[in-house]
């Protein structure tokens, strides 16, 4: 669910970004449309085995017992490593901050792109 402009190279951004909003509507109910065709996700129960997705990709859950509390993303794996891997609760903490970092960076490396792309540094 996301969305990808495709442009001939000759094409100035600003030309590309005026056909885009011309087609806003028809492009939000398209999304609209294949939206109720994605798959329910289930309640998360931050147990082994569970899927979670980041960034268009499924990562299974993989927790485990180790003396300090960690979350790492490695391979298909999202690993969650903390004192009792049967407190879900602890868990969904890791999971969560792992996902408010990746967020904050992530979004801070787009926005700089997007300011050196626009020439406002």
């Amino acid at each position: 669910m996301r969305l990808e402009v495709l442009a001939p190279e000759n094409r100035s951004p600003d030309t590309v970004l005026n056909r885009v909003e011309a087609r806003a509507a028809w492009i939000a109910k398209q999304w609209r449309y294949f939206g109720r065709y994605q798959p329910a996700q289930p309640e998360r129960q931050y147990i082994s085995g569970e899927t979670n997705r980041y960034l268009g990709r499924q990562y299974r859950l993989k927790v485990t017992k180790a003396a300090e509390p960690t979350a790492k993303l490695a391979g298909k794996f999202l690993y969650v490593r903390q004192c009792n891997p049967k407190h879900s609760d602890t868990t969904k903490t890791l999971v969560q901050q792992w996902y408010r970092d990746h967020a904050e960076s992530t979004f801070a490396r787009r926005m700089l792109a997007c300011q050196e792309r626009s020439g406002n540094s």
